[in-house]
């Protein structure tokens, strides 16, 4: 099989995608409401508070490790 080429045009807008929907996650934060989220195994929506979300995601783990101790993301 094949390795996957992807442009650097399409991981930029990948990057782009990843961060919009990171800020709007983060953005239930500010509504107390819970974030709905799609759960592939239980074929239906779920709701989850913030911090749950965001441990789903596929990046949770960079971006914490990313993440300094006040908070602001580190560039790398």
């Amino acid at each position: 099989m094949k390795p996957v080429v992807i442009s650097e045009a399409t991981q930029k807008m990948i990057e782009a995608m990843n961060e919009a929907t990171w800020k709007a996650v983060e953005g239930y934060r500010v509504t107390g409401l819970p974030v709905p989220i799609y759960d592939r195994e239980q074929k239906k929506v779920i709701y989850l508070s913030v911090d749950e979300a965001l441990k789903r995601r596929s990046d949770y783990a960079k971006r914490m490790a990313l993440k300094g101790t006040d908070g602001a993301m580190k560039h790398a």
